[in-house]
């Protein structure tokens, strides 16, 4: 028994086998995640290393150059750029499409921390990242007000940052243009020779005491303990006090040290007064458009606040509303052009109930075809919807060769039950073999060596290939 004449013996396990697809495709239009375009993982890492006060040759010399040896025996590395900075040394790595960035990611961190013995020793953290489609900032915004907000970081912190940090959705919340304040010592280099200081040994001696290191665990009869040696420096008055040598000399006595916010070399205005910009950026499995909504329900309750009176935070680049413009616009054109389809199919058939049968075929597909993106993981974009819009075409193409078929047999007297089982049967073959076609196409775009072309490409394919199986 083939499926026509299944589904022609056993109309309502059919019917409900539909009515199933059709509520998981409802559920998974509700629930899939909406982006703008599909998570790619690109095929570069960057490893930055953080240096500052340094010239760039210091740098280049000190920390770029002993980089690079390590990591250009890197597997499948395609391409190695470094930049040395005053700041740090960047390095960016570029590998072929289709590997695993995580596993090259992890072999890069394993390079690093082999070469670190050849680093200078005040190098602290290294940062190995590379780059996603997800990691675009979904809310970019402006914290804006008509009073200096320079040194307000742990005001902004707490009534702002975190408060934001703990929408569901959400991964980090950056803030630019205000920073932490921090501990900076200056060396007065007349009485660094006057009293002949040793700068290396003071700065080896500022390192070891600024550690917390764990001593081991002790244990009292059925308690064991943690024993931990705390950090030496943990207050101002503690480094202002801090031994330079054996003879009593101090660290105030030989240089300036300041608890204040760090000069920034940048500033950000808006509407002429100074501005903080504020950054979002969502988690992996986030849906967008509904982290968003929840975001600006906060940022509305923040800009309530008593405590931020005269402090505005304003939003002016907003990732769901670039999604929801261009989905809306390919699903009103898709629908629009379905409809064209339809109504063209009924001036050739002129019968309501075949044209309806059609007319009901394209939405069901579409439906269930996002119902098996949802289950498989996958995500409502501008490049799935084209490919379902594509689909409809190709349904219709199809339904017209079966339904004329049915009605040639239908018009020489056979039943309507025999002529849809004789008509199907004899273009059924037809019919999987053009599908089969239109599925082969893409099947070296989502198998095949992999481009930055071909990754997008394929999540077309992916969605034709679903929509016509379904």
């Amino acid at each position: 028994m083939n499926l026509s004449d299944f589904s022609i013996k056993s109309p309502v396990t059919v019917c409900m086998f539909m009515l199933c697809f059709l509520v998981l495709g409802g559920i998974s239009v509700i629930k899939i995640p909406m982006i703008l375009l599909p998570e790619i993982d690109f095929p570069q890492v960057e490893v930055f290393v953080p240096y500052p006060n340094a010239s760039p040759e210091q740098v280049e010399r000190s920390i770029t150059k002993p980089l690079e040896e390590a990591l250009a025996t890197v597997a499948h590395l395609k391409t190695m750029n470094a930049t040395s900075q005053s700041d740090g040394s960047y390095i960016n790595l570029e590998f072929d499409w289709g590997l695993d960035i995580d596993v090259i990611r992890a072999e890069i961190r394993e390079k690093v921390e082999q070469a670190r013995v050849d680093l200078p020793d005040d190098v602290d953290d290294i940062f190995v990242r590379n780059f996603r489609s997800s990691d675009i900032p979904i809310i970019e915004g402006r914290i804006s007000s008509g009073r200096d907000l320079r040194g307000s970081y742990d005001f902004l912190k707490h009534k702002i940052k975190k408060p934001l940090e703990r929408i569901q959705g959400v991964a980090d919340v950056e803030i630019g243009g205000v920073s932490k304040r921090e501990i900076s010592i200056y060396l007065r280099m007349a009485d660094i020779k006057k009293y002949r200081v040793d700068v290396g040994r003071l700065f080896r001696r500022l390192d070891s005491a600024n550690l917390n290191v764990s001593l081991g665990r002790v244990r009292d009869g059925v308690h064991r303990f943690g024993v931990l040696a705390q950090n030496a420096l943990a207050d101002l008055e503690t480094i202002r006090n801090f031994p330079v040598d054996d003879r009593g000399l101090l660290l105030r006595d030989v240089a300036d040290i300041d608890y204040s916010e760090p000069l920034l070399d940048y500033g950000r205005h808006l509407n002429g007064d100074y501005a903080i910009a504020v950054t979002i950026l969502k988690a992996s499995d986030a849906n967008i458009v509904e982290t968003v909504r929840a975001i600006r329900a906060k940022i509305d309750e923040i800009n309530q606040d008593p405590a931020l009176e005269g402090i505005q935070l304003l939003i002016w680049h907003d990732s769901a509303e670039e999604i929801t413009k261009a989905l809306n616009g390919l699903l009103e054109s898709g629908f629009y052009g379905s409809l064209l389809a339809v109504g063209i199919l009924f001036l050739f058939l002129r019968r309501i109930g075949a044209t309806l049968v059609v007319g009901f075929a394209i939405p069901f597909s579409i439906i269930s075809a996002v119902g098996i993106l949802y289950l498989s993981g996958g995500t409502l974009n501008v490049l799935s919807m084209m490919g379902l819009m594509l689909s409809a075409g190709m349904l219709v193409d199809n339904a017209v060769v079966a339904l004329e078929s049915i009605f040639r047999h239908i018009e020489k007297s056979k039943t309507r039950l025999e002529a849809a089982r004789m008509g199907t049967r004899e273009v059924v073959m037809a019919v999987v073999a053009s599908t089969l076609t239109s599925i082969i196409i893409f099947v070296p775009l989502i198998f095949g060596r992999k481009s930055e072309f071909s990754t997008c490409l394929s999540e077309v394919g992916i969605s034709i290939i679903i929509a016509l199986c379904c």
